[in-house]
């Protein structure tokens, strides 16, 4: 659809970012799918998600036959925490609480470096 045109379902234009990263994401999941394909060696395979994550952002891209789901989201401090505790207990270098506890938030390794 060209930029400043009405869609079928409305009478609003559809801005001209709103054509502009349609397009980009259209683009960025070919070249993921097709990328995929090659690494993995399933030329039948069809990409199902795409996620892409930053430190303040992330976004989730689900292609299907008739639309596409786009999902752009603020990353939260809870979300962007490592699954594996730095320290230097006996499990192999994991503190006492594992990742698991780290994931879960119960093990804070930096006020217990600053505490010792």
């Amino acid at each position: 659809m060209k930029p400043g045109t009405s869609s079928a379902s409305s009478s609003a234009t559809i801005p001209p970012s709103v054509v502009h990263h349609a397009a980009l994401i259209g683009d960025l999941t070919a070249k993921s799918a097709a990328t995929a394909a090659k690494l993995l060696g399933e030329e039948g395979g069809k990409l199902q998600l795409l996620r892409l994550r930053t430190r303040t952002g992330e976004l989730l891209v689900a292609p299907g036959d008739d639309a596409t789901l786009v999902v752009a989201q603020k990353a939260h401090s809870a979300v962007m925490t490592p699954l594996v505790a730095t320290g230097s207990g006996p499990a192999g270098g994991a503190a006492a609480g594992g990742a698991a506890g780290a994931a879960a938030g119960g093990g804070d390794d930096k006020k217990a470096a600053a505490s010792a």
